[in-house]
């Protein structure tokens, strides 16, 4: 057999770093695999956030315009409601009774 080129320290050495290398490239592997998962993750949350804007977005948009229509509806009904109760009080004036009791009833 041919003798070992290599001290006992040196081959300690070799082991200790062998090992540290195989330790870094474990960190490594789950360093990256983590980062992956984050950034997957930041991702998806972003496409949900996202999603629920163009949502909100898209609903108040529908309110708007529910709340116009509404409006334009009661402002139809004061209109006619107040032409209705100026018809009431003229026709009472005209008649010589009291407008109040036209337009509260009596």
């Amino acid at each position: 057999m041919f003798p070992s080129p290599l001290t006992p320290l040196a081959k300690t050495v070799i082991s200790i770093v062998a090992v540290l290398l195989l330790i870094l490239a474990f960190w490594l592997a789950l360093h990256f695999y983590g980062v992956h998962r984050y950034d997957e993750g930041v991702s998806a949350e972003d496409a949900k956030w996202q999603a629920a804007a163009a949502q909100l977005k898209s609903d108040a948009s529908n309110a708007a315009t529910n709340a116009d229509a509404n409006a334009a509806a009661n402002l139809s009904n004061f209109v006619q409601q107040h032409s209705a109760d100026q018809n009431a009080v003229n026709q009472a004036e005209a008649q010589g009774k009291s407008p109040f009791d036209a337009i509260f009833g009596n």
